[in-house]
């Protein structure tokens, strides 16, 4: 990664300073906007704990700054030394594209790929049933058959 003035940005601090520099963020609100502490930000920019200690976050604290960043995690571990699956880097590569597309084609990715992995047997229809139970939007009315209750119809 380069930062804002075209240097190879190679540590932690480094890529967190640049994110932090383009968005034009204090430390402390890149503490509030990242949930993490401003003590983590510190760590993170002297890429050393307050005792001089290298300074490793956890893949949780890496994941909400990549995520309140939004930008993909794999960078951060990679840079944090963790192993970074070349899955992952695939995956979230393809999750990204999929952000793109209207709700309506996100739906019909997922119906896609739900019947991939029933044809293929990783998956029980059930099982891919009662994800679809757990995803339905708000409000959506249940038939009575499906076991549910109409969520218009409750108090």
């Amino acid at each position: 990664m380069h930062s804002g003035s075209g240097e190879q940005v190679t540590t932690l601090g480094g890529r967190l300073q640049a994110a932090i520099e383009r968005r034009n963020w204090s430390g402390r609100e890149a503490a509030r906007r990242l949930g993490i502490s401003q003590q983590t930000v510190r760590n993170l920019l002297a890429d050393q704990t307050h005792r001089g200690d290298p300074f490793r976050p956890s893949r949780a604290t890496l994941l909400k700054i990549a995520d309140g960043l939004g930008e993909p995690v794999h960078p951060w571990l990679a840079l944090a030394g963790y192993e970074v699956d070349k899955v992952d880097q695939g995956a979230e590569m393809l999750a990204g594209k999929i952000d793109l597309l209207s709700p309506d084609d996100r739906q019909a990715i997922e119906q896609l790929v739900d019947s991939l992995l029933i044809s293929k047997g990783y998956v029980h229809p059930a099982v891919v049933r009662a994800h679809e139970e757990v995803a339905r939007p708000v409000g959506h009315a249940v038939s009575v058959e499906e076991g549910a209750l109409d969520p218009a119809a409750q108090p």
